[in-house]
C-alpha cells in the first residue's frame, strides 16, 4: 500500500490455526474458558473505548498531528518572533533572537599557517516560531549550518533523530544569515565590531589579519524547528501561543503536542505504552484519511502546523525526484521521462492521472467544480553537450549545492518541485492540476495539442526560470514574457552576367531595401500591470547569389521579432518593395497576466518562501505560458532556473532554490480561492 499525502498504514489481522491438546477435565476447562472470555472481553472493551477516543480525536485532526501525538516531536516552519527584549547582533547593526560569533586570527607560517580561534561564543533567549495557525516557543536551541539537508532523506528520521539525540531543539535556517569580515593587521574594524572587542576585553587592533564571523537569527526570519514538544503553562506571549515548548528531550515520555489535551481528550495517552499508541495511531490515521477535508476544522484543533510547506512527506522528495528525471534522456524521445512522471504520480498521489496520445501527462486533485489552478512544466530537453553524456546515459553530478546535468534547470527540477507540491498541498479550495508537456523545445507542440483537445485551466503557474532577475538568487514572478515571430523576407530578381548588371534585377539590392524598411520600424512595446514590455526587431541571416560573376536572382533575409502582448511590428510593409514577399516561419505568442490579484498572490508566496525580496518581472523568452494565455488561461511564470543556465554545457540548478520553489508552489495551491 502506498502512502499518500502523509502517513499510510496497513492493519493486518492475524489468525492462528488450531493446536491439538489433551483435554483436561470439563469443569476446569469451562472455568479457564470463562476466565479467558472475561479477561478478553474486558481487554476488548478497554481497547475499543481507547480506540473510539483516539478515532474521535482524529476526525478533526490532520494525519501528521495525529502521528506527532505518538512521536512527541515537532517539525515546524515559521517566522521567528521575540518573546521579550531582542539583543544586538555581535558585529553589525540589527537585533536578533539568536547569535553565534567567532573571532579568528591568521597566524603561523608555511604549512602551519592558518586561521586560529581567538574568541567565540553564542547567545539565545526564548523566542517564538509562528505560522498562520499559531506559535510554539523555542528554548535552548541549537543553530545548525544552513546547508543542513532539508529533504526527504533527512526527515523525519535524519534531522529529527539527530536533533533528539543531541538533546536540544534543532533550528535550521531556511536561508542563511551569515556575515563575515576580514581586517588587515594594524587596522581597526568598523565601530560595531570594535565595541564588541572592547566589551569582551580584546583589542580591536591586532598585529595579524583578523576574521570576524557571525550567524544570527533575526526576528521575522523563516526557520525550521525540530525537537521535543512539551507543555508549559507558564509560557507567555501572544494569545495564540499554544503553551507548547520545543525543548530538550531529556527523559520525558510526554506525547502532548497540541491543544487537544485542553479538552481532556488525549490526557489519557500522555504515558501510554508504545504498543497501545501504535495501535491507536493506526486507527486514528484510518479515521483521518476517511475525512481529509473535514480534518482541517480549526475550530476543533488549534495546533495544525506539523505538516507544513517545506516539510517533505514520507514519500520521495524534490531532490531525489529531480535526480531521477534529469538522469533520463529526453532530447530525442520523451517517452521514458513521461513514463517516470506518470508512474510517480500514480504511486505517490491519489490524483486522477492520465496521459494523452502526444505524451503529455496530467494529474488532477481537489473539487472538480471549482476554478482550476495548473502547475505547468515540460519534460523534453534540448540535445546535450558531449560532456553531458557518458556511455549513452546522461551525466548527473552534484556539487557545491547544485545538481548538474541536461534538463536540470530547463526544467526537470521545477517539474519535480511542482509534482511534490501537488502531492503535499492540503485544504484545496480549487481543482489543482499538474501537467508536464512534451515538445516545448520544438515550439510548444505538446501544449498546443493539449489546448486543441480542450485543456484550458483557469489559472496557471508555469515553472520556467525566473530566479536572478531582480537580484542574485532571488526567485521572482514573471507577469509577462515576450513572444517570437520568426519570418523570412524573400527577394526575387532576374539573373544576368555580372559584367552587364543592367540586364538583370539584383535580388540582393531588393533584399537590402527590405532590410532598410525593417530598420526604420519601431520596436513594439506595451505595459503589463505597470511594467514596460519592449520587443525587438532584427535581421539575423542573409543568403543570396549563386556565383561571383552572376547577378543574383534570389536573396532571403531572416528576421527575428520579439513580440509583446497586443503589439506587432508592421513587417508586411516590406512587400511594398518590388519583387519582395514576406513569410512567417514561427509565431510563438507572448504572455501577459490579466489578473493582478493572482499575480500578487504568487508574489506573496514567493516573498514568504525566501529571504530576498522578489518582484514582478518580465521574462524575455517565450514559453508554453504564451499558448495557454492565448487560449484564455491567466498565467504567471515562477521557477528555479537562472539566466545563462539553460541549454549550456554546464547547466545546473540550485538545491536550495528548488526547495524554495516546492514551498512556494504548495503555498500558492493552498491559498488559491
Amino acid at each position: 500500500m502506498t502512502a499518500q499525502h502523509g502517513v499510510g498504514a496497513v492493519l493486518t489481522v492475524l489468525s492462528g490455526s488450531g493446536v491439538a491438546v489433551q483435554e483436561p477435565s470439563r469443569g476446569v476447562l469451562e472455568i479457564l474458558l470463562s476466565l479467558a472470555a472475561l479477561l478478553g472481553g474486558l481487554w476488548l472493551i478497554r481497547s475499543g473505548f481507547d480506540s473510539y477516543r483516539v478515532a474521535s480525536i482524529v476526525r478533526n485532526t490532520a494525519t501528521e498531528p495525529a502521528r506527532s501525538v505518538a512521536m512527541g516531536r515537532t517539525a515546524l516552519q515559521g517566522k521567528t518572533r521575540s518573546m521579550g527584549e531582542d539583543f544586538d547582533q555581535p558585529f553589525q547593526a540589527g537585533e536578533c533572537v539568536y547569535a553565534s560569533w567567532a573571532i579568528e586570527e591568521y597566524r603561523g607560517s608555511g604549512e602551519n599557517a592558518g586561521w586560529k580561534y581567538e574568541r567565540a561564543g553564542n547567545r539565545s533567549d526564548r523566542f517564538l516560531v509562528e505560522d498562520d495557525t499559531g506559535a510554539v516557543v523555542v528554548e535552548d536551541p541549537h543553530y545548525d549550518d544552513p546547508s543542513f539537508p532539508i529533504n526527504d532523506e533527512a526527515l523525519p528520521t535524519g534531522a529529527l533523530a539527530e536533533g533528539m539525540d543531541r538533546s536540544f531543539a534543532l533550528v535550521v535556517l531556511s536561508e542563511t544569515h551569515r556575515s563575515e569580515m576580514t581586517v588587515d593587521s594594524g587596522e581597526e574594524p568598523p565601530a560595531e565590531i570594535a565595541d564588541w572587542c572592547r566589551e569582551i576585553g580584546l583589542s580591536p587592533v591586532a598585529d595579524s589579519r583578523r576574521r570576524y564571523t557571525q550567524n544570527v537569527i533575526p526576528p521575522g526570519r523563516y526557520v525550521y524547528v525540530f525537537g521535543q514538544a512539551t507543555r508549559d503553562e507558564t509560557v507567555g506571549g501572544p494569545d495564540h501561543v499554544d503553551n507548547i515548548v520545543v525543548e530538550r528531550d531529556g527523559e520525558t515520555d510526554l506525547f502532548i503536542l497540541s491543544d487537544l489535551a485542553r479538552d481532556g481528550v488525549v490526557s489519557k495517552y500522555v504515558t501510554q505504552s508504545p504498543v497501545v499508541i501504535g495501535l491507536a495511531l493506526l486507527l486514528s490515521v484510518a479515521g483521518a484519511r476517511r475525512s481529509p477535508r473535514h480534518a482541517r476544522d480549526r475550530e476543533s484543533v488549534t495546533r495544525q502546523a506539523i505538516q507544513i510547506p517545506g516539510t517533505p512527506s514520507e514519500g520521495m522528495g524534490t531532490r531525489e525526484l529531480t535526480r531521477d528525471l534529469v538522469s533520463i534522456p529526453s532530447h530525442e524521445d520523451e517517452t521514458a521521462a513521461g513514463d517516470r512522471i506518470e508512474e510517480w504520480l500514480r504511486e505517490q498521489t491519489d490524483a486522477a492521472v492520465e496521459r494523452d496520445d502526444h505524451g503529455n501527462v496530467f494529474a488532477r486533485r481537489g473539487p472538480s467544480d471549482a476554478p482550476s489552478l495548473a502547475f505547468v512544466g515540460h519534460h523534453d530537453v534540448v540535445p546535450p553537450d558531449e560532456s553531458q553524456v557518458g556511455d549513452g546515459e546522461y551525466v548527473v553530478e552534484e556539487r557545491d549545492g547544485r545538481l548538474y546535468g541536461r534538463g536540470s534547470a530547463d526544467m526537470k527540477g521545477a517539474v519535480a518541485a511542482s509534482m511534490v507540491a501537488f502531492r503535499d498541498a492540503r485544504d484545496l479550495d480549487c481543482e489543482v492540476v499538474f501537467v508536464s508537456f512534451v515538445g516545448e523545445e520544438q515550439g510548444g507542440v505538446g501544449a498546443r495539442a493539449a489546448i486543441e483537445a480542450g485543456f484550458v485551466p483557469d489559472y496557471a503557474v508555469v515553472g520556467e526560470g525566473t530566479t536572478g532577475y531582480s537580484g542574485p538568487g532571488v526567485t521572482d514572478v514573471a507577469i509577462a514574457h515576450k513572444g517570437r515571430r520568426g519570418s523570412t523576407v524573400v527577394a526575387e530578381g532576374s539573373a544576368a552576367h555580372a559584367s552587364e548588371p543592367e540586364a538583370g534585377e539584383n535580388a540582393i539590392y531588393r533584399a537590402t531595401d527590405a532590410v532598410d524598411a525593417v530598420r526604420e520600424m519601431d520596436f513594439p512595446g506595451t505595459e503589463v500591470l505597470g511594467h514596460e514590455v519592449r520587443g525587438s526587431l532584427v535581421a539575423t541571416e542573409i543568403d543570396g547569389g549563386t556565383a561571383w560573376n552572376v547577378i543574383p536572382e534570389r536573396c532571403t533575409v531572416t528576421v527575428d521579432e520579439r513580440t509583446v502582448p497586443g503589439e506587432r511590428a508592421p513587417l508586411e510593409r516590406v512587400e511594398e518593395v518590388p519583387g519582395v514577399t514576406w513569410e512567417v516561419d514561427q509565431d510563438l505568442p507572448p504572455m501577459q497576466c490579466d489578473d493582478p490579484d493572482f499575480a500578487d498572490l504568487v508574489l506573496d508566496a514567493a516573498r514568504e518562501s525566501q529571504e530576498g525580496t522578489p518582484e514582478h518581472v518580465v521574462k524575455p523568452h517565450a514559453t508554453d505560458a504564451g499558448w495557454l494565455a492565448r487560449a484564455g488561461t491567466t498565467c504567471v511564470i515562477c521557477g528555479a532556473a537562472e539566466p545563462g543556465e539553460a541549454h549550456t554545457a554546464s547547466e545546473s540548478v540550485s538545491w536550495a532554490v528548488l526547495d524554495r520553489c516546492e514551498r512556494l508552489y504548495r503555498a500558492v495551491a493552498e491559498r488559491f480561492q
